[in-house]
């Protein structure tokens, strides 16, 4: 029976192993930075988004400005011409020059709007200029982690390959009825079923076993197993696998 303690702490640390390596893969140090990066782009989107919402009304009222402005260039524009080439009465020409006047008037009046929308503009378009810049930078970063997260993700892969291994051949030579019954307390720990008490503390878990456990644990014949109380493993003595 030694033996077959013997395989079963060992098959419990290899259990412990493959959680360990399967609890890894959320903490690769590709996965953890990409995450962060992610948390990053997410924040620097939203401020993009708030910066968008500002600057379209804005820029809106800037196109249709702009418009207007070379509407009223093109009127003036047409009657410059129309006064340079007239040879009509004195009242037709001064209403001409006089709308002439009204417009570049207008055109100032516009274009002094124009600059201030700019002077609102400008510095939305620098902050959403930098938010572009440092997304560009995080995706770049994020293609570079894409690549580390394989490899990191196959050198962890082949790592658990050899414990699964391993851990098939350790689970053939102990006798079938202890190994169902270990892997049906393995299987609610989602990790090990079994495991050494140390120092009157369960393997497992690492709580300090209650008096009575321990003196019973001393009273049990080298064949049997004690069981935890709170994780509930089994317990395996020093004098069982040496």
């Amino acid at each position: 029976m030694s033996e077959g303690f013997v395989a079963l702490r060992a098959l419990a640390e290899t259990d412990e192993e493959r959680s360990r390596l399967d609890q890894a893969r959320h903490s690769l140090p590709a996965k953890v930075e990409g995450d962060e990066l992610m948390a990053q782009a997410q924040g620097l989107m939203a401020a993009k988004a708030m910066l968008d919402d500002e600057r379209a009304p804005l820029a809106e009222i800037l196109g249709a400005l702009e418009t207007e402005i070379e509407g009223l260039r093109s009127r003036r524009e047409q009657i410059i011409a129309r006064l340079s080439a007239s040879v009509g009465a004195g009242k037709e020409l001064e209403a001409m020059d006089a709308e002439v006047t009204h417009l570049s008037e207008a055109i100032d009046d516009r274009e002094t709007t124009e600059l201030e929308l700019l002077e609102q503009i400008a510095p939305l378009e620098d902050r959403l200029g930098r938010i572009e810049a440092e997304l560009h930078t995080l995706r770049v970063r994020h293609q570079v982690l894409e690549g580390e997260f394989k490899t990191q993700s196959a050198e962890l892969e082949a790592a658990r390959a050899l414990v699964l291994a391993r851990r098939s051949e350790l689970a053939a030579v102990i006798e079938p009825t202890l190994l169902l019954r270990y892997e049906r307390i393995a299987a609610r720990t989602g990790a090990s079923g079994a495991c050494l008490v140390n120092a009157g503390h369960c393997g497992g878990c690492h709580i300090e076993l209650a008096s009575g456990e321990v003196d019973a644990l001393r009273h049990l014949p080298l064949d049997e197993l004690g069981t935890c109380e709170q994780c509930g493993r089994l317990l395996l003595r020093t004098e069982q696998v040496n």
